[in-house]
């Protein structure tokens, strides 16, 4: 099964599930920059948990060689997302428990020799299933799911674009798409501008370079989240 397809057989049936359970999820009321917190917080909890389970997309099988890089950058993103998720605790969302994202940061950290006590034989079912569990606890509180999925496509699109090949720019272009597409969601769609995320699907259609999609997804998922820091309207 090709890293596209794996990836797309997770996260899009959840799209579909979620538009419904958020179409039906109350507002949220309260201090305006408690809730803006919480808000950029489960972005950047998403994002994270996007990079981790993008590197665990394209880990070779056992037996063959592993760019150590891979496994480096899924454990940052892990041990970030550890962090989010504990800010998100003390913010008054509780998404733990943390157990499992600790036995994967367990498992991506490196003996002594540099060596790792793994052959990361199912690493991307590991990573998948803790995803979804934070996706699934987040959607307990209203908005905040629309923000998670938002930002978790967005990562997904992020990671797709930096590989040049054609099925990695397809996906990336979709997972774009995808975020767009959750931007116009009735939560958040007073923050979100998907236009330019449909522009960059566009380019990634018309042969642009894939380092400069890369690059452009990269600004706006930073310009984003200082929107989401930064407005009133949540």
């Amino acid at each position: 099964m090709s890293i596209s397809l794996r990836v797309r057989k997770t996260i899009l049936p959840l799209i579909v599930r979620s538009l419904v359970l958020g179409s039906i999820l109350p507002f949220i009321t309260g201090n305006v920059a408690f809730a803006l917190a919480q808000a950029e917080t489960t972005f950047s909890l998403a994002n994270r948990l996007g990079v981790s389970l993008f590197q665990a997309s394209i880990v070779p099988p056992p037996g063959r060689t592993l760019n150590g890089k891979i496994i480096e950058y899924a454990h940052q993103g892990l041990a970030e997302a550890k962090l989010h998720s504990q800010r998100l605790s003390n913010l008054g969302l509780s998404v733990g428990p943390d157990s499992r994202l600790d036995a994967l940061i367990s498992e991506t950290t490196p003996t002594h020799g540099g060596l790792y006590n793994s052959n990361f034989g199912g690493f991307y079912s590991r990573v998948n299933s803790v995803t979804q569990d934070y996706r699934s606890r987040v959607y307990r509180y209203p908005r905040y799911g629309a923000v998670f999925d938002f930002s978790l496509n967005l990562a997904i699109a992020e990671g797709q674009s930096s590989i040049p090949d054609p099925n990695s720019r397809r996906y990336a272009r979709e997972a774009l798409l995808n975020a767009a597409a959750w931007a116009r969601h009735k939560d958040i769609s007073a923050i979100i501008n998907p236009s330019p995320l449909l522009e960059i699907a566009q380019r990634i259609s018309s042969g642009a370079n894939h380092m400069d999609v890369y690059n452009e997804i990269v600004r706006w998922r930073e310009t984003y989240q200082a929107q989401l820091r930064d407005t009133s309207q949540l």
